[in-house]
């Protein structure tokens, strides 16, 4: 199910309150990794809001955060708030690249 406009606007809060694990940037609007290269998807931007799939509602298919070694307080507090959006939510390698990890919404 993809994420509305609102079930984005609670994902922005959560990203937010990540940030003093890490810099994190939060675009108002994210790129669309649904237009990117194989090689892009692979080596993807890391610590930055990435969208798939844009929605006509100004929602995404996919909402989330590509980074190396997160902190366990990092994954814990994602963890704690992920259920404030209505959607399933990953915290886990990047299967695209085992060295990385991917946390958000799908």
């Amino acid at each position: 199910m993809a994420l509305s406009f609102q079930s984005v606007q609670k994902a922005y809060t959560i990203f937010n309150q990540l940030k003093p694990y890490l810099d994190l940037q939060i675009p108002s609007w994210p790129n669309d990794a649904e237009l990117w290269s194989k090689e892009k998807l692979d080596n993807p931007p890391l610590d930055q809001v990435i969208g798939f799939g844009r929605k006509s509602d100004d929602g995404w298919e996919n909402l989330f955060f590509v980074t190396r070694n997160p902190s366990p307080e990092l994954r814990a507090t994602f963890d704690e708030l992920k259920n404030q959006v209505p959607n399933t939510a990953m915290n886990k390698r990047y299967m695209r690249n085992e060295n990385l990890w991917i946390i958000g919404w799908i």
